[in-house]
């Protein structure tokens, strides 16, 4: 097998080698059950986001809120583009909502959970020091 071009030889009984293109190689990335991120129970949800004050829980623990006042409309801009960088990779939904100088924060699991996870009460963790 020529790997460079994704060809083989083969022998046909009635002639010389000859060349044959083979189906494209498709490399699947199994999702590992440890990757997938389950979410919490509500009960817990509930306890865990009585240690974090400044978050109100929204529905059935299917989200956060937080609101922030800022000095001014460019440190809440600035502060903004903070978390957009921060978000990167996480697999948390997370909306902000700029008015003035205050912010919105909104906080929620992937789409597919319906609920809080872990990585996003870490997140607000984080959030709190702020």
């Amino acid at each position: 097998m020529n790997e460079k071009n994704n060809t083989a030889e083969t022998a046909s009984p009635d002639s010389e080698a000859s060349l044959r293109r083979l189906p494209p190689v498709v490399v699947y990335d199994r999702l590992k059950a440890e990757r997938v991120e389950q979410p919490l129970e509500a009960d817990e949800i509930r306890q865990r986001v009585q240690t974090l004050p400044e978050w109100t829980l929204l529905g059935d623990a299917k989200a956060l809120t937080r609101e922030l006042d800022f000095p001014g409309e460019a440190e809440a801009q600035a502060y903004t583009n903070y978390l957009f960088t921060l978000k990167t990779g996480l697999k948390v939904r997370m909306r902000l909502t700029i008015e003035g100088s205050r912010l919105k924060v909104h906080l929620a699991g992937p789409v597919a959970s319906k609920r809080l996870t872990e990585s996003t009460l870490k997140l607000a963790a984080a959030l709190t020091v702020v």
